[in-house]
């Protein structure tokens, strides 16, 4: 599974870093443990991504303003919307309205992270 190595490696830079002695840790508990964030947190990353891709190709597409961060925000809403209703159909996986609340808080963090670095650069 991609997100214990991502854990993995994580835990040795924070032991490298002293931020933790790993010298009697138990990395495999400790990677179980935080393999859930660590793959949140990569969704978050990854719907940030595609939603500030949308915003670039909407902007050089002619959109701007509020209708550019709204369409942006909406077509990747849309998208992770139907990335879960795609997984109800795949055994072992589950399509959860929670997922996309998680894949939403990225595209919220671009949306307000555009509107306020295009209001704070019209001020000054």
């Amino acid at each position: 599974m991609a997100s214990d190595s991502v854990s993995r490696i994580i835990l040795n830079l924070a032991g490298q870093f002293g931020i933790i002695d790993l010298s009697e840790a138990d990395i495999t508990g400790i990677c179980l443990a935080i393999a859930t964030p660590v793959r949140k947190s990569a969704h978050m990353a990854e719907f940030a991504a595609l939603n500030l891709s949308l915003v670039f190709a909407l902007w050089s597409g002619g959109k701007r303003g509020r209708a550019l961060l709204e369409t942006a925000f909406v077509m990747a809403f849309v998208y992770a919307c139907s990335d879960e209703f795609h997984q109800l159909f795949i055994p072992g996986r589950a399509g959860l309205a929670a997922d996309v609340l998680v894949d939403s808080v990225g595209m919220v963090i671009v949306t307000f992270g555009m509107h306020f670095y295009w209001k704070n650069r019209k001020e000054t």
